[in-house]
């Protein structure tokens, strides 16, 4: 007179999410500053052309001072992940 489970409870279950339509390319910038300003930090990456370059590049130049034509900048090394960006909301 009941229901019989598939699953055991000493069984551990998996869950596995399939993705079946194309996910946009993200880029993720550790900026080594506090950033208080994201278009000001944009600039210190070349702007959105430096961003734009940073999907084939392996080094990253972040300037502090880009309106300075004598400032050096600092290099970063480029990497991939698999990594994923997840929205998450709170109810209030």
């Amino acid at each position: 007179t009941g229901h019989q489970s598939s699953s055991t409870s000493d069984s551990p279950q998996k869950h596995i999410l399939e993705i079946t339509e194309k996910v946009p390319r993200l880029i993720c910038v550790h900026h080594p500053g506090h950033v208080i300003n994201p278009a000001k930090a944009i600039e210190t990456l070349g702007g959105k052309e430096g961003l734009n370059k940073m999907k084939t590049a392996k080094i990253v130049p972040l300037n502090f001072r880009p309106k300075f034509k004598m400032s050096h900048p600092i290099l970063g090394e480029a990497s991939d992940s698999a990594n994923i960006l997840i929205k998450v909301r709170r109810k209030k």
